[in-house]
């Protein structure tokens, strides 16, 4: 009798260990737990540091932690933030803040729930010696990005230095190649990608940045549809703690995080491309943050209000207006 005691309670013992296992080792497609809501987010563009606080959010498992399945859909040239996020394929999209404003402004039914960068991350750049104020700029060959915020950031810069659109020439700028051949004088860039790749070559130049004249325009935003956020606002405040965390992280551990994003991605190959990838996440940290706590995803309304104003002038936008149906400047502060 003892020894079928001891037996049944055994078994007993077996069989609450692999309920507790179960329960807290269950895992689902993808070796995450089970029971995480799901969150689709979809990149305003391709696989890259751009975006390395969200794979550290999720290789370090801050979404889990929230309750959170984060899956990161990559960008592309073609895709459509907007469409898609309103289609239903992704729940948070990301895009920048002239773009927002336009399509706010022309569709509604968007609403801004934070940023990554306190400033667009786009800059103009010359070859040194070849371009020395914005005031040069009158006759050159500038590069631009249709469909991107270079086009709107550089048109509100103009603007606001009173030189008209007619004295400077405009020309897609398709490949970095026309700007090593002059073909370009002014290339747009972003301070993450092509400054770096001319530095590594030995090549001087000299960048303009929007900030520096007068123009704010905030980058990398998360939205959603209207009707998602009002039905899943906790989910978003999880979604951007976690989120900030990834970025927190990625800022005060820059090698390792870089580490960790190549490991993610197979067809990066580290020993090749680590020293650039370096020097981008060096300097995107210093545009993370914003207001007088520098908080990350955190939005100040004036900045918002002013790039509204640019847009209007330089006739992107009929009115303003449209800043506080937009954006959720509270739900930060709420976290």
């Amino acid at each position: 009798m003892k020894k079928y005691s001891i037996i049944v309670l055994s078994v007993a013992v077996i069989a609450a260990l692999c309920l507790l296992l179960y329960k807290t080792c269950n895992r689902a497609e993808g070796n995450k737990p089970a029971g995480l809501t799901k969150v689709r987010v979809q990149l305003q563009w391709f696989d890259g540091t751009q975006f390395i606080g969200l794979y550290i959010a999720q290789n370090k498992k801050f979404f889990e932690e929230e309750g959170l399945d984060v899956e990161l859909l990559s960008g592309s040239y073609s895709m459509d933030p907007f469409q898609i996020v309103s289609d239903g394929r992704a729940d948070i999209g990301m895009t920048t803040g002239d773009r927002l404003l336009m399509q706010f402004a022309e569709k509604g039914g968007l609403k801004v729930l934070g940023t990554v960068f306190n400033q667009s991350t786009a800059c103009f750049m010359a070859m040194k010696g070849k371009i020395e104020t914005v005031n040069d700029f009158k006759g050159k060959k500038i590069g631009v990005y249709s469909n991107c915020d270079t086009d709107n950031i550089l048109r509100a810069l103009l603007q606001l230095h009173n030189i008209d659109t007619s004295d400077v020439n405009f020309v897609q700028a398709e490949d970095i190649a026309a700007f090593r051949t002059g073909e370009i004088d002014l290339f747009p860039s972003y301070v993450f990608n092509e400054p770096i790749r001319m530095e590594l070559e030995g090549i001087q130049t000299k960048l303009f940045f929007p900030k520096d004249y007068g123009v704010t325009f905030y980058s990398d935003i998360y939205f959603s549809t209207d009707k998602y956020y009002k039905d899943n606002r906790d989910v978003i405040k999880r979604f951007l703690r976690a989120s900030a965390k990834g970025w927190d992280y990625a800022k005060n551990n820059q090698k390792e995080s870089i580490k960790t994003m190549f490991s993610m991605f197979k067809n990066m190959t580290f020993d090749e491309n680590h020293v650039k990838e370096e020097k981008s996440l060096e300097v995107i940290s210093t545009y993370l943050g914003d207001g007088s706590e520098h908080k990350i995803n955190y939005m100040q309304r004036e900045k918002w209000l002013e790039m509204e104003d640019l847009l209007v002038k330089i006739g992107k936008i009929k009115q303003s207006g449209h800043v506080d149906q937009l954006c959720d400047f509270k739900i930060i502060d709420e976290q």
